[in-house]
């Protein structure tokens, strides 16, 4: 692949709050009507009011560097994931789990895969360390299509990034998909599976692939992230579960020394201890994906089925103009920058009233 195609990818798929200038316009910011973010897959809910007692607990100490070995968070996950502590390495969200994947596997030389479309930060990953990006196709459902990916494979491939759900098209893998990786993935690549939206996953009753990946004889990862169900994205907490005590030692060696600040590790321990405030979270969501899925079939779409916060739909129009003229009513989406997907509009679920405004000025620009 054109490595100029890609960097101009990559500018396309800014984070919109940076590249919308309308956001930044005067008049923009002028009109009172409420901005909708549905476009960067946060959670619409704050987070379990136990956080917010925790931070306000901690807030004293923010003069002290944090816990450069997280220790209560670990072991606090280490319940929950049933990982060993000494397994587990945090991150300042699940984007310094995938940069460090690639500091420690790729160099000029080496490949690295992933799906395409997926989520572009993986694609990063080959351009900086200057490895060889092979990418591979989706299935029909929107989830990576696992025979193709690992038709791809050479003696090359350092790193397999697989996401489930995949994002942006929310599909998930099978338990039979992920046995393929675990078993057919080279031991020569460290195998990442990228499970950013477990929490919607596992509420949805899908088995725990965790114990999956443990069958795997050779170099593996899980990427996880409070950003998601928990509704922490602004303080940036991720973590990464890791196979053995040679993946630890890579992802320790990786990363910041001080990565998660006081304050993001103390809200993640506190959110951890409120279950129902998540699955709250959760429930919520998934209604008004429904509804948005309901939605926008009913106005001629073809939406994919998605186990996530999103949904991402193929349109009648080019999905730059309905993103544009979305904005102007001040409601934020996405469009999916991969080729064939030039009519594709990935959607964040919010509330009520963000699925009404968006389906209300669907209908309206559709119908033009």
């Amino acid at each position: 692949m054109d490595i100029n195609f890609l960097n101009n990818a990559f500018k396309d798929a800014l984070p919109e709050q940076i590249a919308n200038q309308k956001q930044t316009d005067p008049e923009f910011e002028a009109d009172n009507r409420p901005i909708r973010r549905m476009h960067l897959n946060e959670c619409a809910y704050l987070p379990s009011p136990k956080v917010f007692e925790a931070i306000k607990e901690h807030a004293p100490r923010i003069h002290r560097y944090p816990d450069l070995h997280w220790n209560e968070i670990t072991h606090a996950l280490s319940n929950y994931t049933g990982m060993a502590q000494n397994r587990i390495v945090m991150g300042n969200g699940s984007d310094e789990a995938i940069v460090a994947a690639g500091r420690i596997t790729l160099d000029t030389g080496s490949e690295m895969l992933a799906s395409m479309p997926s989520f572009p930060s993986y694609y990063k990953n080959a351009i900086v360390n200057g490895a060889k990006l092979l990418t591979t196709g989706i299935q029909k459902n929107g989830a990576i299509d696992v025979d193709l990916m690992l038709s791809r494979i050479t003696n090359k491939t350092k790193l397999v990034f697989a996401a489930t759900p995949n994002n942006p098209t929310g599909g998930v893998l099978g338990n039979e998909d992920v046995e393929k990786l675990v078993e057919k993935v080279p031991d020569t690549a460290l195998l990442i599976l990228d499970e950013a939206y477990y929490e919607f996953t596992k509420y949805s009753g899908a088995e725990n692939q965790l114990n999956i990946m443990k069958k795997r004889k050779g170099p593996w990862a899980v990427f996880r992230t409070f950003s998601k169900a928990y509704g922490l994205a602004g303080l940036r907490v991720g973590y990464i579960l890791c196979g053995s005590e040679e993946v630890y030692a890579g992802f320790q060696l990786a990363r910041s020394t001080f990565n998660v600040n006081i304050l993001a590790q103390v809200a993640a321990c506190a959110a951890l201890k409120d279950e129902r405030h998540m699955q709250d979270i959760v429930s919520k969501t998934i209604v008004e994906r429904q509804r948005i899925y309901d939605g926008l079939i009913s106005l001629g779409c073809r939406p994919y089925p998605s186990e996530a916060n999103f949904i991402s739909a193929f349109t009648p129009l080019m999905a730059k103009k309905i993103k544009e003229d979305l904005a102007k009513e001040r409601i934020l989406i996405s469009q999916v920058n991969a080729v064939g997907f030039e009519k594709c509009i990935r959607i964040t679920v919010g509330k009520k009233a963000d699925t009404k405004a968006f389906l209300y000025e669907m209908t309206k620009i559709l119908a033009q």
